[in-house]
């Protein structure tokens, strides 16, 4: 099965320090999905208009430590056309190109699916590393930027 994180394929990187928020290891890994908290911490992100308590500030480049003090670098994602790879809950089909899709916020196994809720990402394409009939394969998205922290005042 490929890698459950999420990978930037085009754009520029825009790494920036954010501080752990001093919970756990097992908080977020490198490649998850987190957000900047009420506390201006990082937390593993939600599905949702962003917020202080939902939505997409970027990819953890570093798990998460059990202190409050040490930079995590985050590539945070701007609303800039930047497409990146997710792994889809599901087997691929050229029918999922053009979708919206929701993301599945689990550290450690973040994944896209098509199933009902509030769309995240829209998937643009097939990773031609997979293709088209790949059970969990990987897919090109873009994320939604209304959902995105760099996008608004959070």
């Amino acid at each position: 099965m490929a890698n459950t994180g999420c990978y930037r394929i085009s754009g520029s990187p825009n790494i920036h320090n954010y501080y752990s928020n001093g919970n756990a290891t097992t908080d977020y890994y490198a490649g998850d999905l987190v957000l900047m908290n009420t506390d201006g911490r990082l937390a593993v992100a939600a599905t949702g208009a962003a917020s202080t308590t939902a939505g997409v500030l970027g990819i953890a480049l570093k798990r998460a430590v059990a202190d409050s003090t040490t930079d995590i670098p985050v590539d945070v994602i701007v609303p800039d056309g930047s497409e990146f790879v997710m792994v889809y809950a599901g087997t691929t089909s050229e029918t999922l190109k053009g979708t919206s899709a929701v993301v599945t916020f689990t550290a450690g196994s973040q994944q896209v699916s098509t199933t009902a809720g509030t769309d995240d990402v829209y998937i643009l394409d097939l990773d031609p590393r997979d293709g088209t009939g790949k059970a969990n394969g990987r897919v090109i998205v873009k994320f939604v930027a209304t959902h995105l922290q760099a996008n608004c005042d959070v």
